[in-house]
């Protein structure tokens, strides 16, 4: 009789393990330290500085002229090996006026921030440039929530973005 039950046994594992699979959130868990991973693949941005894009997400006097950075959108490649990829797209307007429009491609590694930071945050760190993203999120991990500089110039703001697996 125990050939039939390691079998059945087998079936059922095997079925759970597939019903699970199809799921990528529920794959999350809590590892011993206590911190959710990070959820690996594409992530989308849906909203900087709690507008949905396109977004306001800097603004400044250039000399006489008034001008403002419009963030089109972003898309975050997470790692599981600890890397991270990042493309975002915005249009500067001086005096309402098309000035420019760039797009702006960063990579680098990505680990926990440190002790006493909050659980489930993370800090990924360019190779390209002097520039560091703190990223979130909760269980389920559905959104992950950034504070990130974006814009280079002396005194530019940090935007708080909100990415989800799904394109805007």
């Amino acid at each position: 009789m125990p050939r039939p039950f390691a079998r059945t046994a087998f079936i059922l594992l095997a079925a759970t393990a597939i019903a699970t699979g199809c799921d990528q959130d529920a794959l999350i868990t809590n590892p011993p330290g206590g911190a959710l991973p990070l959820p690996e693949g594409y992530w989308y941005l849906h909203t900087a500085n709690d507008s949905a894009v396109s977004a306001t997400i800097g603004e400044r006097a250039v000399g006489v002229a008034f001008e403002q950075s419009i963030l089109d959108s972003a898309s975050l490649f997470v790692g599981d090996d600890g890397t991270w990829r990042q493309r975002y797209w915005y249009r500067v307007l001086l005096t309402q006026l098309l000035d420019r429009t760039e797009v702006v491609l960063d990579e680098g590694t990505w680990a926990p921030a440190p002790a006493g930071s909050p659980d489930n945050t993370y800090i990924l760190t360019s190779a390209l440039r002097p520039r560091t993203i703190t990223v979130s999120f909760a269980s389920p991990a559905t959104e992950l929530v950034s504070v990130e500089p974006m814009l280079t110039f002396v005194g530019a703001p940090a935007v708080n973005g909100r990415y989800r697996r799904t394109r805007p």
